[in-house]
C-alpha cells in the first residue's frame, strides 16, 4: 500500500507541476505542437508522448489496468521527472517571459497535461476531474465540458520521426547523458562541484553528427544541466565534463558559467536580454 501511495504522489505532483508552470500561457499557444523541431527536447518528450498513448490506450483494451498504471507511473518518473523537467527549469524561469524557448516549452507542458490527465482518468478519477478543473485553455471542442470522464482519450499524433533523429535521441539522452551525468557526480566528490550549471559539457562528434547536433542548441546543455555547452570534432561519440569555475564567470541572475557575462552586470547574454533595461546595474 506504501508503494502505490508513493506512485499515486508522483504522479499527482507530475500534474501539480506541469500545470503550475501554464499560469501565463497565451490562449492562442496552447492549441499546437505542430512547429515543433524533431531535433529537441521538446520533440523528444512529445514522440515519447505518442508511445505512451499508443501503450497505454492498448492496455486499456485489454484490460491490463496494472500495466497502464506502471506506464504512466514510469512516464512521469522518468522522461518528465528526471529527464524533460530538469532540462526546462532554466528556461522555464530565467527566459524572458515571451522568448519563443520558453513559450515552446509551456506549449509542449500543457498537451503532457492534457494528454496525462485524460490518460489517468479511468484509475485515478478524482485526481483527474481535479486536474481538469485547473487546465487552463481547454480544446475548443471540450472547454464546455465539466469534467474529464465525458472527453475521449488522447491520439497519437501520426508524427513520423526520421531514423537519423531516433539515433541521435538514443545518443544524447542516453549515452552521452548517462556519462555526463556520471561524471558530474564523480567532480562534485573530488573537487567540490556544487552545481551542475558550474561545469561545462564538451560533446566529442564525428563530424558527421556535427552538424545535426548543432540544430540542438541550448538543449545541448540543458539536458545535463551545464552551464555551457562545447562541440568538438573527433573519430568517435563522446562526452567531457569539465569544472568551469576557473573559466567562466557565473552569471548573477541563472547562476550559469559560460562566456560573454557582462563585468559590470555580471549577467549573462540571455539574461541581459530578459532583464528590463532600466533595472540593469549601471557602472
Amino acid at each position: 500500500m506504501q508503494e502505490f501511495g508513493d506512485k499515486y504522489r508522483k504522479i499527482r505532483n507530475t500534474l501539480r507541476y506541469l500545470l503550475s508552470n501554464l499560469y501565463d500561457l497565451p490562449t492562442g499557444l496552447a492549441a499546437s505542437t505542430a512547429s515543433v523541431s524533431p531535433d529537441s527536447l521538446d520533440g523528444w518528450i512529445l514522440n515519447q508522448l505518442d508511445t505512451l498513448i499508443t501503450e497505454v490506450t492498448a492496455a486499456y483494451d485489454t484490460y491490463q489496468l496494472h500495466r497502464a498504471f506502471r506506464l504512466l507511473h514510469d512516464f512521469c518518473s522518468v522522461q518528465i521527472s528526471s529527464v524533460y523537467g530538469n532540462a526546462m527549469k532554466d528556461r522555464l524561469y530565467c527566459e524572458a517571459a515571451n522568448s519563443p524557448l520558453r513559450r515552446q516549452s509551456q506549449t509542449v507542458m500543457y498537451k503532457l497535461a492534457l494528454t496525462l490527465t485524460k490518460l489517468l482518468a479511468p484509475m485515478i478519477v478524482f485526481t483527474a476531474d481535479e486536474a481538469w478543473c485547473h487546465l487552463p485553455h481547454k480544446p475548443m471542442e471540450e472547454a464546455d465540458l465539466g469534467s474529464v470522464h465525458v472527453t475521449l482519450l488522447p491520439e497519437h499524433s501520426g508524427q513520423l520521426i526520421a531514423d537519423t533523429t531516433l539515433a541521435d535521441w538514443e545518443l544524447l539522452l542516453m549515452k552521452l547523458r548517462e556519462s555526463a551525468l556520471g561524471q558530474l557526480d564523480e567532480l562534485k566528490k573530488t573537487v567540490g562541484l556544487n552545481k551542475a550549471s558550474e561545469a561545462e559539457v564538451i560533446y566529442h562528434l564525428p563530424a558527421d553528427l556535427l552538424g545535426r547536433f548543432k540544430i540542438w542548441g541550448v538543449d545541448l546543455e540543458d539536458a545535463v544541466g551545464a552551464g555551457n555547452a562545447v562541440l568538438v570534432e573527433a573519430a568517435e561519440a563522446s562526452v567531457k565534463i569539465v569544472d568551469a569555475r576557473n573559466i567562466h564567470q557565473a552569471c548573477a541572475r541563472c547562476w550559469k558559467r559560460r562566456p560573454g557575462v557582462n563585468p559590470t552586470t555580471q549577467l549573462c547574454q540571455r539574461c541581459t536580454a530578459a532583464v528590463p533595461a532600466g533595472l540593469l546595474q549601471q557602472p
